[in-house]
């Protein structure tokens, strides 16, 4: 069994559950446009974009590979870097301006067995990126969103989809451990297949991630990232099966997933925006980062393609 008939299978679990999920009023008229479309459908994981513009994309299939795309220039994706002995990446996150952390893993086993996942560094400084290994986790199960915790101590957060759990790693020493346990369980149809915490990000003083197979997303104080006990409140009840998700300035979170973008408002309030086939499959989302597209949603798909999304 391959990696993308895995998570399909996963996906087509909860069909039946999300199929009727569609209650929710539009937000604005969406214009979509596609930015690239990867080589063979190659699945697109998830996205950053640095400080200059350009998309960052990993893939999780076709081999570990880290894209680069330039959203405002007719050009060819460069590969930053290609992982010779893993097979895919899933989350990434940046560290501090132009370095980020990403989820490598060997995903091509069935089953998923420990010891395939490793956090790395890209450094995008300068003509050539440096890339090094920051640990293996090997512990985790399938480790996937990631999140940065504290900018200033280096620490980031990783959701791990089937053990149900984040850990906590500082990218400059390498130590991690486990550090919040998702109250919702993973249930479902079939829940070999079924994953649970998906994407992780921190807003204000609070760590906030969505379960897929519940279709919930949560948040917690990062208290509880520092051994405080602290309770895990419902921020949504979401129609759709959830992939990553990204913040606004104001508080507003956008979940990528079932073909959608979700809009939820810190009250819980949600509305969606749909563009047909544009974003079929959709995985992760990013905010443009300069004058020209700071209001540009950039959406990754399992279908491979990038899709920018005026908002």
């Amino acid at each position: 069994m391959t990696l993308k008939t895995y998570l399909y299978a996963g996906i087509l679990c909860l069909g039946t559950l999300v199929s009727s999920a569609s209650t929710k009023s539009l937000c604005f008229p969406t214009n979509a446009t596609t930015v690239h479309t990867f080589p063979n459908h190659t699945w697109a994981e998830n996205i950053a974009v640095r400080s200059n513009g350009k998309i960052l994309v990993t893939t999780l299939e076709n081999g570990a590979k880290l894209w680069q795309v330039d959203p405002f220039h007719i050009s060819d994706p460069v590969i930053v870097h290609q992982w010779s002995n893993e097979t895919a990446l899933t989350g990434i996150a940046e560290l501090e301006p132009d370095v980020f952390a990403v989820v490598v893993s060997d995903l091509s086993l069935s089953p998923l067995t420990f010891g395939s996942n490793e956090v790395w560094r890209v450094e995008m400084h300068g003509d050539h990126p440096h890339v090094s290994l920051i640990t293996p986790i090997p512990e985790a199960k399938l480790l996937n969103g990631i999140g940065a915790l504290d900018r200033v101590r280096g620490t980031v957060l990783i959701a791990d989809s089937l053990l149900n759990v984040l850990w906590s790693l500082n990218t400059r020493t390498g130590s991690y451990k486990k550090v919040i346990h998702d109250p919702v369980p993973i249930s479902g149809p079939n829940s070999t297949l079924n994953l649970g915490i998906n994407g992780v990000h921190v807003f204000g003083g609070d760590i906030y991630f969505d379960n897929t197979s519940e279709k919930v997303l949560l948040k917690v104080s990062k208290r509880a990232a520092e051994g405080y006990s602290a309770p895990v409140h419902v921020v949504a009840n979401l129609t759709v099966a959830s992939d990553d998700f990204i913040f606004d300035i104001e508080g507003n979170a956008y979940v990528a997933g079932s073909n959608k973008i979700t809009k939820v408002t810190p009250s819980g309030a949600q509305c969606l925006y749909s563009a047909a086939d544009a974003i079929q499959g959709s995985t992760a989302a990013a905010w443009g980062r300069t004058p020209l597209d700071a209001t540009t949603l950039y959406v990754t798909t399992n279908v491979g393609k990038l899709v920018a999304i005026r908002v």
